[in-house]
């Protein structure tokens, strides 16, 4: 995939967490994660496993043979899957 966009956005409205959507789909437990990751995990599933509106998070536009992607992601979300390895190589 050809990444078009990449940037640091303020939501104005609620949006998925993709982040969140790539820990979920890794299995991963508390057991898993240290600590201070798993608070992390938890406050963002009290939010709805949601980007709310005023946070900054990521906006990346991709494109490839099927068409256009968006993926957007909490910041403190993002490094965690980076973290560990949890985003599917391209």
């Amino acid at each position: 995939m050809a990444l078009l966009r990449d940037e640091i956005r303020t939501a104005r409205k609620a949006h998925p967490c993709g982040a969140y959507h790539w820990f979920d789909r890794s299995n991963y437990g508390e057991h898993d994660v240290e600590p201070e990751d798993w608070k992390t995990i938890e406050a963002v599933r009290a939010d709805g496993c949601q980007i709310l509106p005023g946070m900054k998070h990521i906006y990346q536009t991709s494109v490839d043979g099927d068409g256009f992607g968006e993926f957007r992601a909490r910041q403190d979300m993002h490094a965690i899957c980076r973290k560990y390895d949890l985003y599917p190589d391209d």
